[in-house]
């Protein structure tokens, strides 16, 4: 199996540049390392499974609308629904 190279989160000026106030910045932090982390701790790998997974979980938590909508395109894609997709079980 081949070993990707490892990716690595920016740090800085995520919520500076945004305009973001302190608190906001903090959480929307504390959710890219969560996100990271249940990727390690689940074993999804960062591929369309793996996200779609992981954002259906960060959905469950977090209820928000829009992560709840990419897990779902995640999702139909891996269904089928959209062509060219790699299928979920073969």
């Amino acid at each position: 199996m081949a070993v990707s190279p490892p990716i690595t989160a920016s740090e800085e000026g995520y919520g500076v540049e945004r305009g973001l106030d302190e608190e906001r910045v903090l959480f929307a932090d504390r959710l890219r390392d969560m996100h990271d982390l249940c990727h390690v701790v689940a074993g999804y790998r960062g591929d369309l499974i793996g996200e779609a997974s992981v954002l259906a979980l960060s959905f469950a938590q977090t209820r928000n609308p829009g992560v709840g909508l990419m897990a779902l395109a995640g999702f139909l894609k891996i269904g089928g629904v959209v062509p060219g997709a790699r299928k979920l079980i073969a």
